[in-house]
C-alpha cells in the first residue's frame, strides 16, 4: 500500500503530466468488452492462433493490470442521503484461503484458492460498474445512478459527468461505437444518454437524437432472421413501432444527424463524402445481437460478419473523429459476450473475444498509421466479468487452470457462476494514458496481482483531457 505522503507525490507528478498535455492533441479510443476476464483472454490465446492474441503480460509497450469491477458500495439511506463509501472487493475476503497438504511426501502446505465464494454473494448489478467507469464516480447497490446522485435522491448529475460529455465540454470530438441494439443500458450509460421520462431504449434514444454531445453514433438495428441467421430486408422493430422509428429517423435527420444504414451484405456503409462538421448515425442492419437463438442459427457466419462491420465502422469512425483539432475520445462498446457464456455457447464465446481483440490491433494499427502514440490513448477495460470461467475439473468454487487442448480446440472449462460478479477484470493500457496509470494508488490480489478500482479509472480519465484549472468531481 502507498503511504499517505507517497500518494501525494504520486498526485503531484500527474498534476505536472497535466499541464504538458494541457495543449497537446488528445486521442482516447476507449474499448470496453461486457463480460471479459482473465480467464476468457487465457482461453482465447490457447483456442486462437490469431496474431491479435498474445501475452501483452511480455509485451513492454503495454500496461496490463486488474480492475475491480465493482466499485465503491454500499446500501443507500433510506433518507436518500449519502451513505458511508466502502471498497466492496477485498481481496483478503474475496479468496477462501483455506491450507490444504499437496502431498504426503512433499509435507509443504500452501493456500488453495477455493474461489470468488464472497464476490458471487456481493454481486448485484453489472450497471454499476459501468456507471462507474462513464462518470468517475461511485455507485451503489440496486442504484445505476446515472440520472440522480447520490442513491434516490432526484439531484440530477451534473452535464458533464459521464466521460463522453466530459470530453464534449472541452470540445474534443466524441463516438459511440456498439454492436449492441439501440438503446442498450451500458452502451446508454457509457454514452451518458439521459431520458427525461421511463427509462427506455426508445426514450434514451430520443434523447440521443435531440440533446445528445454525440459526434458519431454506431449501433445495430433490428431486421428479423431467416432461418441461416441472414437478415431479412424487412427490419424487425424491437426498440419502437414502425411509425415511431420513421419518426424517429426524421428527427433524426432534422437536428442535423446524417443518418446512413448498413449495406445489403453487412459489412457496413455506403455514404457519400460528407463535410467534417456534421453528425453521423449509423444504423447497422443488424438484429437483435442479444439473441442466442439468432446466433445458434448461424453463429459462426453472424458472429463473423457482425465482427467485420465492427471493424469497418472503428475505421471510418476514428478517421472521422481525427479531423478534430483537439482529438477525440471514441467509446467502443462490445456487449454480446454475457449472452454468449450465459447461453453456455462456448466456442462462441471464445471467438467473441478474439474478435474483440481484433478490434483491438486495427485500432492499434490505426494509431501508428495516423501519428503514432504520443498523443494517444488506447484502452481495453470490462465493467464487469461474467461467469467466474475456471479450470475444466473445477467445482462451484475451487479455481483451477484452464486446460489447453490444442489450436482451434475449446480449451477445457466451466462457468462457475451465471451471471455478472463482482470481480477483477483485465485493464489493457498502451499510450499517454498508461504513464498515468501506472502511478495510481494500487491494492494487490493473490491471484491476479495489482488492481484499481472502476471509480478511479473513470476519474482518471476525465483528468487526462482537462484543463488544470477546472474542477474534477
Amino acid at each position: 500500500m502507498i503511504t499517505f505522503a507517497c500518494r501525494w507525490i504520486a498526485l503531484a507528478a500527474i498534476s505536472l503530466l497535466f499541464v504538458a498535455n494541457l495543449n497537446a492533441k488528445q486521442r482516447v479510443i476507449l474499448i470496453v468488452q461486457e463480460g471479459l476476464g482473465h480467464e476468457l483472454i487465457a482461453a482465447g490465446q490457447l483456442y486462437s492462433d490469431d496474431a491479435s492474441l498474445w501475452d501483452w503480460r511480455l509485451d513492454h509497450q503495454w500496461h496490463y493490470q486488474s480492475m475491480a469491477t465493482h466499485p465503491l458500495t454500499t446500501q443507500a439511506h433510506p433518507d436518500g442521503t449519502d451513505p458511508a463509501l466502502l471498497s466492496s472487493y477485498n481481496p483478503h475476503s474475496a479468496w477462501d484461503g483455506t491450507v490444504v497438504q499437496i502431498g504426503a511426501s512433499s509435507g509443504a502446505p500452501t493456500s488453495s484458492f477455493r474461489g470468488y465464494r464472497w464476490l458471487i454473494e456481493q454481486a448485484t448489478d453489472p450497471l454499476q460498474a459501468a456507471t462507474a467507469l462513464g462518470s468517475g464516480i461511485p455507485s451503489y447497490n440496486t442504484a445505476v445512478n446515472w440520472m440522480n446522485y447520490p442513491s434516490r435522491s432526484g439531484s440530477p448529475l451534473a452535464p458533464t459527468q459521464q466521460l463522453l460529455e466530459w470530453a464534449d465540454h472541452h470540445e474534443l470530438q466524441t463516438a459511440l461505437i456498439s454492436d449492441m441494439p439501440i438503446g442498450h443500458d451500458v452502451a446508454s450509460i457509457l454514452a451518458g444518454f439521459r431520458s427525461e421520462s421511463r427509462d427506455t431504449g426508445s426514450n434514451r434514444f430520443n434523447y440521443l437524437v435531440r440533446s445528445s454531445q454525440l459526434d458519431l453514433y454506431v449501433g445495430a438495428g433490428h431486421p428479423r432472421y431467416n432461418e441461416l441467421g441472414q437478415a431479412h430486408s424487412d427490419p424487425r422493430y424491437v426498440v419502437a413501432s414502425q411509425s415511431d422509428w420513421q419518426d424517429l429517423r426524421n428527427r433524426a435527420r432534422a437536428s442535423g444527424w446524417n443518418v446512413i444504414f448498413g449495406d445489403e451484405n453487412l459489412l457496413g456503409v455506403s455514404s457519400q463524402p460528407q463535410q467534417a462538421a456534421e453528425r453521423r448515425l449509423v444504423v447497422l442492419q443488424f438484429g437483435d445481437t442479444t439473441s442466442t437463438q439468432a446466433i445458434a442459427a448461424d453463429a459462426s457466419g453472424l458472429s463473423g460478419n457482425l465482427a467485420n462491420s465492427m471493424r469497418f465502422q472503428i475505421r471510418m469512425g476514428l478517421n472521422f473523429l481525427n479531423q478534430s483539432p483537439k482529438g477525440f475520445i471514441a467509446v467502443i462498446h462490445l456487449g454480446r459476450l454475457p449472452y454468449l457464456l450465459g447461453a453456455e455457447l462456448q466456442r462462441e464465446a471464445i471467438e467473441e473475444v478474439v474478435n474483440g481483440f481484433r478490434a483491438l490491433t486495427l485500432c492499434e494499427d490505426w494509431i501508428e498509421d495516423n501519428g503514432g502514440w504520443q498523443d494517444t490513448s488506447l484502452l481495453l477495460v470490462s465493467p464487469y466479468e461474467y461467469g467466474l470461467v475456471w479450470g475444466a475439473g473445477s467445482t462451484s468454487f475451487p479455481f483451477a487452470q484452464i486446460t489447453n487442448r490444442g489450436k482451434g480446440r475449446i480449451p477445457g472449462f466451466r462457468l462457475n457462476h451465471q451471471g455478472p460478479s463482482a470481480a477483477l477484470a483485465p485493464v489493457l493500457v498502451r499510450g499517454a494514458f498508461a504513464e498515468q496509470l501506472q502511478q495510481m494508488e494500487q491494492a494487490e490480489d493473490p491471484i491476479y496481482g495489482s488492481f484499481l478500482n472502476a471509480s478511479e479509472l473513470g476519474a482518471s480519465l476525465k483528468r487526462f483531457v482537462t484543463p488544470v484549472d477546472s474542477m474534477v468531481e
